[in-house]
């Protein structure tokens, strides 16, 4: 016998049992859904980790197209600020070397000094307790109070040779100093430094050698030999 009652138990049974299956479908797909979110979020956090762990590489994150422009474009001169007063920053001038000065060249030689002796020569001759003719006494003078022992002229090829001997009451070293002084004045000069009894002078080409002793009566003898050119270059 038909029985409504258990009918309608039975069809509550079939529609619960349907949504059990709805709802345990929804579940599982809830469950599969987060589970997805959580893998993603895990995948974040290891990127976020890694990027803090290790700063990104400019030139490997710039475009190419990017670096070949920045490469490429010239770069800017820094312009650089005036210097202030009072201050020692600023740009400094740059270094002038001095220019490159020749040798200096070297100084031509002085010219020959005039001739002491003009016109002709005198002849040959000697002479002794006295001064000879043509002996050169207006240059080579004596000292005062000198008594002349024997002079002598001899001409020679654009030279004049001349000799004297005498006695002086000075001491050698002033007998000297006076024939140095005296030649001093027509341009003669030591040659040779002097050794207290003997003294050398020049001038040009010219040249006189005087020496002096003390005789056995305290008195001075000195002897004196001299050469003078009539020309510059001879």
């Amino acid at each position: 016998m038909w029985n409504p009652l258990e009918h309608w138990v039975y069809e509550a049974r079939g529609s619960i049992d349907q949504h059990k299956v709805a709802l345990m479908t929804v579940l599982k797909r809830l469950c599969m859904t987060g589970a997805s979110a959580a893998v993603a979020l895990a995948g974040v956090a290891l990127l976020l980790n890694q990027a803090v762990a290790e700063p990104v590489n400019a030139s490997v994150a710039m475009p190419a197209s990017t670096q070949f422009a920045a490469l490429a474009a010239p770069a800017r001169p820094q312009a650089s600020l005036p210097a202030q007063p009072g201050s020692d920053r600023g740009p400094r001038p740059p270094e002038v070397l001095p220019p490159v000065q020749a040798p200096p060249r070297a100084l031509p030689l002085p010219a020959a000094p005039a001739p002491l002796i003009r016109g002709a020569l005198p002849a040959a001759a000697s002479a002794r307790n006295s001064v000879v003719r043509g002996f050169p006494s207006t240059i080579v003078s004596f000292p005062d109070k000198t008594v002349p022992v024997f002079t002598a002229v001899s001409p020679g090829e654009g030279a004049m040779e001349f000799t004297a001997e005498g006695i002086t009451p000075l001491t050698p070293e002033q007998a000297l100093a006076h024939f140095q002084q005296s030649l001093l004045k027509v341009g003669f000069r030591s040659d040779v430094a002097p050794t207290g009894q003997s003294i050398v002078l020049v001038r040009g080409k010219d040249q006189i050698s005087v020496s002096a002793a003390v005789t056995g009566t305290g008195a001075t003898r000195f002897s004196l030999l001299g050469r003078f050119h009539t020309g510059p270059g001879k």
